[in-house]
């Protein structure tokens, strides 16, 4: 499990690397969309309704999936790995907060109000346009989701690009906010999930109780609670049977009892 954490942390810093040196290219060849570009661009999806339909449906599409595919991935992570749920909520949450209060202090304009066009889509606010905080909430939930199912995580990546692409054809962000948005986001993932639990990944990855639905890792899980118990029974009782439902602890007290009986046989097969 170690082993899988850490080629996760290395590809995901490769891709924090990519980013950074995309949004270093784009500043210092300073290419900022003008509002001509912008106008093209929302002028040619006025002129065909179909495709403005199918991008409104794709915008709000991927932002509700973003949500529901976390929303899931939660109560995933209630029933299977109740010790990465804390994480899971604190990190992504944070990152809106303190986003919402980095783009309040920038107040970057609008791209339609400092360039004088019309949104492809109806809007009234003016400002707080960098960093994104559709992006940045996106990318804070990837990040968050890749430590914890990288499938998932890659998933919402994709999502997330498609919203920082919505975002600037629709005429609401400048490229630089969406990247920024995106930038922000992911680092802070990062930072603040290995912050929560790098002072105790000995026991983040580690497989709490899987009970019958994983009967593969029976075995295993026995094993690995035993010897974590003998080194410190207090912090595997908070992230093992006690951090779970009340149904679900009992289930996982008596497979915890039954690892007595498990030594038994395994001293009997060696004898035998």
């Amino acid at each position: 499990m170690q082993t899988h954490y850490k080629h996760s942390t290395r590809r995901l810093t490769s891709l924090l690397q990519n980013v950074i040196l995309i949004l270093y290219n784009y500043f210092r060849e300073d290419a900022p969309m003008n509002a001509e570009q912008y106008r093209a661009v929302i002028g040619w999806f006025n002129a065909r309704p179909a495709a403005k339909k199918a991008l409104r449906l794709v915008s709000r599409s991927a932002v509700a999936l973003v949500y529901l595919l976390y929303l899931g991935m939660l109560a995933w992570l209630a029933w299977h790995r109740m010790g990465q749920l804390w994480p899971a909520l604190v990190v992504p949450a944070s990152a809106f907060v303190v986003g919402t209060l980095v783009r309040k202090l920038i107040d970057r304009p609008r791209p339609y109000t400092a360039l004088g066009f019309t949104p492809l889509f109806p809007k009234d606010k003016t400002g707080q346009s960098m960093p994104s905080r559709h992006c940045f909430s996106a990318a804070a939930i990837a990040g968050t989701a890749w430590y914890v199912l990288p499938p998932l995580g890659a998933v919402l990546a994709v999502l997330g690009v498609l919203i920082a692409i919505s975002r600037v054809v629709t005429g609401v962000h400048y490229i630089s906010d969406v990247l920024a948005g995106l930038a922000f986001g992911s680092v802070f993932a990062v930072l603040g999930w290995n912050a929560l639990c790098w002072p105790r990944q000995r026991w983040a990855f580690m497989p709490l109780c899987y009970y019958k639905k994983d009967r593969l890792m029976k075995k295993w899980t026995a094993a690995a609670l035993a010897a974590l118990t003998a080194l410190n029974p207090d912090r595997v009782q908070l992230s093992g049977c006690d951090a779970l439902p009340l149904r679900r602890r009992q289930l996982c007290d008596k497979h915890r009892a039954g690892l007595h009986h498990l030594r038994r046989r395994q001293r009997r097969d060696r004898r035998l």
